[in-house]
């Protein structure tokens, strides 16, 4: 699959009609929702480059469904629960588009 992503958090200067919903959606993540890196290992590490649990946000804007991690990620290890959960979450905002 090839599609768009970035380490930077997303600027949406190219969406002028979704910006301000993007400015109360980008606040809402970062001061509420706490994304990003927590520094736990709940179940474990499963390598020794893995840095632990992420908290991430799904959202949509501009005809694209966004995963905000909170800073750069390499790759992600997903238990069969949150796979599950995930592929319901992204339908959900695919549907929305």
């Amino acid at each position: 699959m090839q599609e768009h992503h970035s380490e930077v958090p997303f600027e949406p200067d190219d969406l002028k009609p979704d910006r301000e919903a993007a400015e109360r959606l980008r606040a809402l993540l970062w001061e509420h929702l706490a994304i990003g890196a927590t520094r736990r290992f709940p179940d474990g590490k499963i390598t020794e480059s893995d840095e632990g649990e992420i908290r991430f946000a799904v959202s949509h804007a501009g005809g694209k469904v966004l995963i905000h991690f909170g800073k750069p990620v390499a790759w992600l290890g997903l238990g069969r629960h949150h796979v599950v959960e995930l592929i319901k979450i992204l339908q959900k905002h695919a549907d929305e588009l």
